[in-house]
């Protein structure tokens, strides 16, 4: 079987890597540094998406804040300097992507830092720019240059590209430095015969309570204790075990029959590394697997929301095929199930080229399914052109007319920049029973701040057939973005408007939004109308203080649903605390009006203090209860929570 044949290859790399290992393959001269403990990043050579040249560089899945680092240039610190580059993003998780200067004396010692504007989420290429003034720095003789990405994701897949970068002085003489443009890549170690790390083992134990309270589920308690091993071979292989004792143990507080005995089953291992095939370097894993293979059919990442935790298997990626890579990989399901398949990416003919094929094998009453997805890149006009198609093929043993049924997904975007001005045109079609189980799903909200996060492309366009348009703009303290899709769901043709904008006024930001949901009908005389199922407008204003740590907030919203017409107001003030033993505790007091809920005015109180042990507490107070249970609107496209609730938390670990 062809599974059975690829497992043997699997064993055969693994077998020759005990031999030969590779460390970290980085861009020559440049070093990646993290800004958190525990910080990661995956560093890739990406010849399908540049800007210029054979290559650009890809940070990918950062765990946490981390820069890619040319650490010293010599400058003159009496002159003024403008370090630029071209960046792209793919980022989740609210986490965002920028150029910095890190200014240091002749000694070493850091002064200073200087960032350029941010991007986050999907941007296509921009220019990114930092500037420092003459004399700002007199005593600086050197800095290092920095593609960064900063904040926290808890979501994997994220990625950002760099290229292309220039280091000038104000006055146009252009600085020389390595590696520039991401041409040249190494092997942060050189290949090796086995030998270990005198620091061979490591470990963390991690303990985690929460306790929660809210007036419908009233006492709430979850419990997690973790173990993790780490082993390093020299540099590669690692091997990673992560075993639990209390693992999402849940109870309502007056329920203490839980068992608390202490265990240690394996909860998921890996065994990763690099090593060459041929002269071919390799990536290998054994274990858990994360494939972020496609949007559409494959992602496979610890997602409890996506309905899969955790599987294991083998994956060997980088093996040369016809002028591009191949990544093969196998997976075990729920016996007898496994999933099995492989990725080809390839440059050809200055056109990127990218298939997925995932089969699942072992189905209910012995059935199987074939998933997969092809993309195609080309740059046209200075923009960008991606085609894609994917399918879904799910094989039945039943009578011959049914024995096969095909779903297929398509997608055209074109993707520009205009100064400042980026836009995409896109044309998707998503039948509504286009369903791959392993295709990546986004979490609608932030669970901290309840943010939206953004949308996965089948569960934002499923059952729709249509056209859009995205304008995103970033000119200083100005930005905004405008979206407008017209589509065709359930015979039924509908549109969708967004837009936003944000700036200064007199120290004042100013945020302006405005959503409509509507639908094109012909009404019983022939004529087309448009009739509007939602539409919202709304304006918010933030203000800080000069004087005192207070923060100011003013929002009006007005909302027609239906023939009915709702208005929303808030106004709040946040005072947090930057010194002193009560650091870090933030409060809000505010008034608020939600006339859709008939709650009218009232009053409510926010606090959140984060303590330095990780002891976290959070508390929210309405004079009047709506004791609803919170979920997300989609028409609305807004999180609704209206509940009182008490949170206390805290993590400790040790290593």
């Amino acid at each position: 079987m062809q599974w059975k044949r690829l497992l043997a290859i699997t064993a055969v790399i693994l077998l020759y890597s005990i031999f030969a290992f590779a460390g970290n393959r980085l861009p020559q001269d440049w070093e990646l540094w993290a800004w958190q403990a525990g910080a990661k990043a995956d560093v890739e050579m990406d010849t399908a998406i540049k800007y210029g040249g054979n290559s650009s560089v890809c940070v990918a899945n950062a765990t946490g804040p981390m820069s890619l680092v040319l650490p010293e240039v010599k400058i003159d610190g009496k002159q003024g300097y403008q370090f630029q580059g071209w960046v792209r993003t793919a980022l989740k998780g609210g986490q965002q992507a920028h150029l910095v200067l890190l200014f240091y004396d002749g000694e070493g010692q850091f002064l200073k830092e200087k960032k350029s504007q941010v991007l986050t989420e999907d941007t296509n290429w921009t220019l990114l720019t930092v500037n420092s003034n003459a004399n700002e720095m007199p005593q600086a003789r050197k800095i290092a240059l920095a593609c960064r990405i900063w904040g926290r994701s808890s979501v994997r897949g994220g990625k950002v590209w760099f290229d292309e970068l220039s280091l000038t002085t104000l006055a146009g003489q252009k600085i020389a430095f390595a590696n520039s443009s991401f041409e040249d890549w190494v092997f942060a170690k050189e290949y090796q015969k086995l030998r270990f790390n005198p620091e061979v083992l490591n470990y963390t134990m991690t303990i985690a309570t929460e306790l929660k309270y809210t007036p419908e589920q009233r006492w709430q308690n979850t419990d997690n204790s973790l173990m993790t091993l780490s082993m390093s071979i020299g540099q590669q292989p690692r091997a990673w075990v992560q075993m639990y004792g209390v693992d999402n143990a849940y109870s309502n507080y007056y329920d203490q029959n839980r068992n608390l005995s202490v265990n240690f089953r394996i909860r998921t291992f890996s065994i990763s590394g690099k090593t060459k095939f041929r002269q071919v370097p390799l990536d290998y894993r054994l274990g858990r697997l994360t494939l972020d293979y496609s949007p559409y059919i494959l992602t496979l990442v610890d997602d409890a929301k996506g309905g899969y935790l955790v599987r294991h298997g083998s994956s060997v990626e980088g093996i040369s095929v016809l002028g591009g890579f191949v990544d093969s990989f196998i997976f075990t399901e729920d016996s007898p199930k496994f999933g099995w398949g492989f990725r080809y990416r390839a440059l050809l003919a200055k056109t990127g080229i990218e298939g997925i094929l995932l089969r699942r094998e072992g189905l209910a009453d012995s059935g199987s399914e074939q998933d997969s997805a092809l993309a195609i890149k080309k740059g046209i006009l200075g923009g960008q052109f991606v085609a894609e198609l994917a399918e879904q093929k799910l094989f039945s043993p039943l009578a011959e007319a049914e024995r096969v049924k095909s779903i297929l997904m398509k997608s055209v975007t074109y993707q520009n920049a205009v100064n400042n001005l980026n836009y995409q045109l896109h044309y998707y079609n998503f039948p509504l029973a286009f369903d791959p189980p392993y295709r990546s799903k986004l979490p609608r909200f932030a669970e901290d701040n309840k943010t939206f996060l953004g949308w996965n492309p089948v569960d934002r366009y499923k059952g729709k057939e249509g056209y859009g348009l995205r304008l995103q703009l970033n000119e200083g303290q100005l930005n905004g973005k405008a979206e407008l899709d017209l589509y065709t769901e359930a015979s039924v043709r509908k549109n969708r408007v967004f837009g936003q904008l944000s700036g200064q006024l007199l120290g004042v930001k100013v945020t302006g939004e405005a959503l409509t949901h509507g639908q094109i009908a012909t009404n019983s005389y022939g004529t087309t109308i448009t009739l509007r199922d939602y539409s919202r407008l709304g304006v918010k204003f933030n203000k800080a203080s000069k004087l005192l740590p207070l923060k100011y907030e003013l929002g009006l919203q007005q909302e027609r649903y239906r023939g009915t017409t709702n208005y929303l107001q808030n106004c709040a003030t946040e005072y947090r605390i930057a010194d002193g033993k009560f650091k870090g505790m933030g409060l809000s007091l505010g008034l608020e009006q939600d006339s859709s809920n008939d709650l009218g005015w009232r009053w409510y109180l926010k606090g959140n203090w984060q303590l330095p042990n990780r002891l976290n507490i959070m508390w929210r107070y309405y004079n009047r209860d709506h004791q609803d249970s919170p979920r997300y609107d989609d028409l609305r496209e807004r999180y609704l929570d209206y509940d009182n609730m008490l949170l206390l938390s805290i993590i400790t670990s040790f290593s």
